[in-house]
């Protein structure tokens, strides 16, 4: 693909993404007083990560003996976060 044509896909996804927020969907609206913590969504996010890829990494957080406790710890963890 060339320069200008990747230019242009660009400036054509930018534009889609911001027509978007003038939808005013749901999950557009902000709630100042019930933003989840910050380190939350990380654990959250690293969780998922090694749920997703879990061959890749090593069980580190967990002494587990089995995959599907490892997966069954992870999911627990993120419903928790996902819950405050």
């Amino acid at each position: 693909m060339d320069q200008e044509r990747f230019s242009a896909r660009i400036s054509s996804v930018i534009s889609r993404v911001m027509e978007s927020f003038n939808e005013n969907k749901y999950i557009d609206k902000e709630n100042t007083f019930r933003r989840p913590d910050e380190q939350d969504v990380l654990t959250v996010l690293d969780e998922l990560h090694q749920l997703v890829f879990r061959v890749f990494f090593a069980h580190t957080r967990y002494k587990v003996f089995t995959a599907q406790n490892h997966t069954s710890m992870l999911l627990e963890d993120i419903l928790y976060h996902l819950s405050r």
